[in-house]
């Protein structure tokens, strides 16, 4: 796969990452784990002539490349995958190789007890926090990834996110909810866990209507049952039990 076929699908020449990284596309493959559906905002892993290979996606608006990039440098974290080039609408980050981690209950207590909202209303969040957005890095250190959505919001948007995104068996929810415990009451953040179920579900189901091809009666039945008074959410649909978003 060419460079201009990439450009093509982007929209966008790549001119701007030719001269910021000083090597020019040689491969790149889909890196989302759902179709793109013809949008030119999915996620590519690019193979660079020099033999590096960079996590390239174009956004939704021009001003997130220069927020997420400045609010990363505060942060100035390791943890975190770096920006390399922000142009535009063009976002490039490091590839990162490693695994996504597995959801046990330790490690689910670790990961909630690191989170340090302090006693803030709002601040810096990640906006996907989820087990695939996590990598054990084959250097061994826990890497952040798909950081395009960070966003100054409520901070226990993220935790009750968490829930929706990330399946967790009974046991591993509690390890989690005692881990946050320890910095911060997991109340506030539960009472949002039904609002941002029925975000997911809309945004679902509204993915699957538009791709026509794909079944939206799972997504629909959790946004029915999430609409009733003492609805309960019903069961998941695969791209929300185990994707990222695109």
């Amino acid at each position: 796969m060419t460079r201009h076929a990439l450009e093509s699908a982007l929209g966008r020449s790549l001119d701007p990452v030719r001269a910021a990284l000083g090597s020019e596309v040689v491969t790149w493959t889909p890196n989302s784990p759902l179709p793109a559906g013809g949008s030119a905002r999915a996620a590519y892993r690019v193979g660079l002539a020099d033999g590096r290979s960079v996590k390239l996606r174009r956004l939704r608006e021009p001003s997130q490349g220069r927020l997420i990039a400045g609010w990363l440098a505060e942060l100035n974290d390791a943890h975190f995958a770096r920006i390399l080039l922000h142009h535009e609408d063009l976002l490039v980050e490091e590839w990162i190789d490693g695994v996504p981690l597995i959801a046990d209950a330790s490690l689910a207590r670790e990961l909630a007890g690191a989170l340090d909202p302090g006693a803030t209303v709002a601040g810096l969040c990640h906006g996907d926090f989820c087990a695939e957005n996590m990598l054990l890095a084959t250097d061994g250190r826990l890497r952040v990834i798909d950081n395009e959505s960070l966003a100054v919001a409520p901070i226990d948007r993220d935790v009750a996110r968490t829930f929706v995104r990330w399946p967790m068996s009974a046991a591993v929810r509690e390890a989690f909810l005692d881990g946050y415990a320890a910095r911060r009451d997991p109340a506030t953040a539960l009472r949002h866990e039904r609002f941002w179920r029925l975000c997911v579900s809309v945004r679902s189901a509204h993915l699957r209507a538009v791709r026509k091809r794909m079944d939206a009666t799972a997504a629909l039945a959790e946004i029915a049952a999430l609409l009733e008074p003492t609805g309960r959410p019903a069961n998941r649909f695969p791209e929300d039990a185990g994707a990222s978003s695109v």
